[in-house]
């Protein structure tokens, strides 16, 4: 039981979870995969499988069904900006500051993404538009991260 229990610890410790802008991601190593696959044979218990985000046109089916769902919104605004879309990914997150004005993550990403667009004035404004969210939130590190990105605009 202790070898199970030591097991168990391992794999959790190689297993971090981290909370972003709103999402949750897994972050697998090569250690903690190791350690399932060694769990799994000597415990008949099948390794778990990195799930893969889903595509836009899943995340858009989904939004279609709950048109008022943030992390949808902001979920398809992010699929856009790594598809390339970028001009789309802005508009999408315009959208969210302007039905959601304290979902910080939104101004901070609509921000960035204006800068790689080299829209560096409308890119502050939305980035102090972004801290006066994170103030009234009270999300210090996202104020921080945004006064740092506005410092090297």
């Amino acid at each position: 039981m202790r070898r199970v229990q030591h097991a168990l610890a391992l794999v959790q410790a190689a297993v971090k979870i981290r909370v972003v802008s709103n999402q949750v991601r897994l972050f697998f190593d090569a250690t903690s995969i190791r350690l399932k696959q060694q769990f799994s044979k000597s415990h008949s218990i099948q390794p778990l499988e990195v799930a893969q985000m889903p595509s836009r046109e899943q995340l858009q089916v989904l939004l279609d069904a709950n048109p008022t769902d943030e992390f949808l919104q902001y979920s398809v605004a992010m699929a856009c900006a790594s598809e390339g879309n970028e001009e789309e990914a802005v508009e999408r997150l315009k959208t969210l500051c302007t039905v959601s004005p304290d979902h910080v993550s939104a101004w901070f990403q609509r921000g960035q993404i204006l800068n790689r667009l080299d829209e560096t004035d409308e890119a502050r404004e939305v980035l102090l538009a972004g801290i006066a969210a994170a103030q009234r939130v009270g999300d210090s590190h996202a104020e921080e991260e945004m006064r740092a990105f506005i410092d090297m605009l």
